[in-house]
């Protein structure tokens, strides 16, 4: 055959044996499979990598679902959201700091970040039951500011609760566009708004340690002021014509 005669003829000057028609078919399907299966790796690592992990963090739904706000003081505003049409809105009173808390489900021994965009008087955005370092990051400020946090969860933990809240009598924060992002749990579904109930014990009980406690590294808050003391009773001077303690 002239072909084949050519081919040899070709390698011999490359010093190269021709390939085979289907070894050559074979690899080079190889090689595009192996190419598609690296850009399909590549391109789920990346979306699981920013998918955000809290249901309504931007609470675009027109209500706080999702979300359990303490004595029911979170709402939802629309005016001047950071991002969208609506935004939530909670007012803390004196004897409540309004947090509004949600528990995803997670993976142990990985990392997370969690950010939002909040607003007002002592704001804080943080995250409980990692199993290790409990985190948060807080602030005050008159317009819409970025706080963010990293957390890395225990050997152990399947499950953390995200907050936010704002201080004791220090009035009424805006909270919107909140992200967690990392993988989810294994075997799970979508984070739970349903877990609000059981969250909210665990998030209720640490709701004003959350402001105290949770943020070991950061001022509590405003001080309160120290509780009154009763006035000290003067001692009476004895009656004239008695010496003091003798009774005569």
């Amino acid at each position: 055959m002239p072909e084949r005669a050519t081919a040899a003829r070709s390698a011999a000057r490359t010093g190269r044996r021709p390939l085979k028609a289907g070894t050559a078919l074979a690899t080079a399907t190889a090689l595009v499979a192996g190419a598609a299966g690296l850009v399909t790796a590549m391109g789920g690592a990346s979306s699981a990598a920013t998918v955000n992990l809290l249901v309504n963090g931007d609470f675009e739904s027109g209500t706080p679902s999702g979300w359990n706000c303490s004595a029911g003081l979170g709402s939802i505003t629309s005016t001047a959201p950071h991002g969208g049409t609506k935004a939530l809105q909670a007012a803390a009173s004196a004897s409540d700091s309004a947090q509004c808390s949600q528990t995803v489900t997670v993976s142990p021994n990985t990392t997370y970040s969690l950010s939002g965009w909040l607003k007002g008087n002592y704001t804080y955005l943080g995250v409980t039951g990692t199993g290790t370092t409990d985190t948060n990051a807080w602030g005050s400020s008159a317009d819409w500011t970025n706080r963010s946090t990293t957390f890395t969860t225990g050997a152990s933990t399947t499950s953390v609760t995200v907050y936010t809240h704002g201080w004791y009598g220090q009035g009424t924060y805006y909270a919107d566009d909140l992200v967690l992002t990392g993988p989810g749990g294994s075997g799970s579904s979508s984070p739970s708004a349903s877990g609000s109930s059981s969250a909210s014990a665990s998030a209720s009980a640490s709701a004003s340690a959350s402001a105290s406690a949770s943020s070991s590294a950061s001022p509590p808050g405003p001080p309160r002021p120290p509780p009154r003391r009763a006035p000290r009773r003067r001692p009476v001077p004895p009656a004239p014509g008695r010496r003091a303690g003798t009774g005569w």
